[in-house]
């Protein structure tokens, strides 16, 4: 065989194989990326980026333009902080998170042992990103930059925080390996999230804690499962992630990415399988009360153990009740699942009772926090029936206690949260007197049998609209009137004001219940299902009644 055909024969064999040869990025080269616009502070999609440091485990570029920018002495100290960022990765955040959650795609789809980190200038607020797209080939993601990468903000490379940041972004590329690619189980963004912020609490990070332990506080009624990636979002799944660490060890976090779960099930899943007796939802209220007690005193659950956060607390609503005088207050809050809401009551004139009513079709857990007036403190839970409604009843509450907290949620739905979620609606009537509570002798005398009660009069033949909660106008008061004449069984306060409010919200609950195979069962619900909403069948039966012959007074 000729040598001219046996280099022919060899080219031809090696050209063949080209596309699955390794070419290692080298130092100073220079590349194109697509970044995400969404966190690019100029909006733009792609940019050039210089390899300034090459480790054991990644490529370190740095957006081009800043770079070029720099005198010979700032890029000589910006190329040591990038150097030890590296060390860092490789000696302390790539080991200890591989060992602990598992490893990201190796070598990967660049067949690269490393993974690329790309640091850009992006707006002020963000940390770093992930993009799953670079996880694609460009004829199925066509912005892919098809390697396993990473980017963070240039902004926090002279903070300590770019720490945590750099392994809240390294877990999002364990995650997709064990989670997405692996079992082929796409997880919801809430626990992918959880996830990452418990990162920096398994390797002992606290340099990012002050920022999101503010961002919790600036907006602590926010729902933990629905993500829309704002601050208020890092700030509660931080506080709880690091709380799950405190209290459950790097398993509760681990466990999530070899389940067949996703959302809470995934977590509730590590509890059994760690032969612990608890639910999310008990994990979830024990939370809720250690942001506003932090004392293990009360409970081993109700604090932190990080120190950087044993000063969290947060400050609940409060409510004054006046101190001389008997009074009412009722208060209507909206909840979206698994965000908290806390309520306190101080002052109130003798004895208090509190009823909650629920909205039916929602499941709620409410707990509270009684403190005597020497700061004694204890928790009790609420009992709710299964219209989720409950009352609790103090004796003396002036005399014997400083405060009462409310500390409620629902956990009605508990996965599917990729989408907005609806809001459940609850009522709390607080009632404070030294008569409330109590109930008097029953009277002697009787109304003789010859007097009849006037029944009392309605100013309308007709409901002519439906009517739900929140509306004033005639025909509520034409409600209120009707619902009164039905009795105290039904509409005990008999209140008529033309507004559609709580008590006759309740009272509209009680009526369907009464005719609920003609109001209620139409629509597939049962008798334990009311609505309070005056719509068609109910409205219906109502007007029945009013055409019928009323007794003249």
């Amino acid at each position: 065989m000729s040598l001219v055909f046996k280099k022919s024969i060899f080219f031809l064999i090696l050209f063949s194989f080209l596309p699955s040869l390794v070419f290692a990025d080298e130092y100073g080269e220079k590349k194109i990326f697509n970044v995400d616009p969404n966190y690019d502070h100029l909006g733009r999609e792609r940019i050039f980026a210089i390899l300034i440091k090459v480790s054991q485990n990644g490529y370190f570029y740095i957006e081009d333009d800043w770079w070029q920018n720099l005198s010979s002495f700032e890029k000589e100290k910006y190329a040591k902080i990038v150097s030890d960022l590296a060390k860092e990765f490789d000696t302390k955040i790539y080991p200890t998170l591989t060992s602990s959650l598992g490893s990201e795609w190796k070598p990967g789809i660049d067949k690269d042992e490393k993974i690329t980190i790309l640091l850009h200038r992006m707006k002020s607020e963000i940390g770093g990103y992930f993009r799953e797209a670079d996880q694609y080939d460009k004829k199925i993601s066509p912005t892919s930059n098809q390697r396993e990468m990473i980017y963070l903000n240039l902004k926090f490379l002279e903070d300590p925080a770019i720490k945590p940041y750099l392994a809240h972004e390294f877990t999002h590329l364990i995650t997709f390996n064990q989670k997405n690619r692996i079992l082929n189980i796409r997880e919801e963004t809430w626990l992918t999230e959880l996830r990452s912020e418990g990162a920096p609490a398994i390797l002992g990070y606290t340099e990012h804690l002050e920022a999101r332990k503010n961002l919790f506080l600036k907006n602590v009624k926010d729902s933990l499962v629905e993500w829309q990636n704002t601050g208020a979002d890092y700030g509660i799944i931080s506080m709880l992630a690091n709380y799950l660490y405190d209290h459950y060890g790097p398993k509760i976090f681990s466990d999530t990415l070899y389940s067949t779960g996703i959302s809470i099930s995934a977590i509730e899943e590590s509890l059994k399988k760690n032969n612990l007796k608890e639910d999310f939802s008990q994990i979830f209220r024990n939370w809720l009360i250690a942001v506003l007690v932090q004392d293990c005193n009360l409970g081993e659950k109700y604090c932190y153990k990080n120190e950087a956060l044993k000063s969290l607390k947060i400050l609940p609503e409060t409510n004054f009740l006046p101190l001389n005088s008997e009074s009412s207050l009722v208060i209507f809050r909206n909840l979206k699942d698994w965000e908290g809401d806390w309520q306190r009551f101080i002052g109130g004139y003798g004895n208090l009772s509190l009823e909650f009513n629920g909205q039916d079709n929602a499941i709620f857990d409410v707990s509270y926090l009684i403190c005597d007036k020497l700061n004694n403190c204890q928790i009790g839970f609420l009992k709710l029936d299964q219209n989720q409604d409950g009352k609790i009843f103090f004796q003396d509450f002036d005399k014997n206690y400083s405060f009462l907290t409310l500390i409620t949620f629902s956990k009605t739905k508990t996965s599917n949260f990729e989408k907005e979620i609806p809001s459940y609606s609850y009522s709390l009537r607080i009632s404070s007197g030294k008569t409330v509570g109590v109930f008097p002798t029953p009277p002697t005398t009787t109304i003789p049998p010859t007097i009849q009660p006037v029944p009392p009069k309605i100013s309308c033949s007709k409901i002519s609209k439906n009517l739900r909660y929140g509306m004033k106008d005639a025909e509520v008061k034409c409600l209120q009137e009707f619902l009164k004449s039905q009795g105290p069984e039904i509409y005990p306060e008999g209140l008529v004001t033309g507004y559609f409010g709580p008590l006759t919200l309740s009272a509209v609950k009680r009526f369907q219940q009464k005719y609920w195979q003609e109001i209620l069962a139409p629509w597939g619900l049962t008798q334990n299902q009311p609505t309070g909403f005056v719509g068609s069948t109910t409205r219906a039966k109502i007007n029945q009644l009013l055409l019928q012959p009323q007794p003249s007074s």
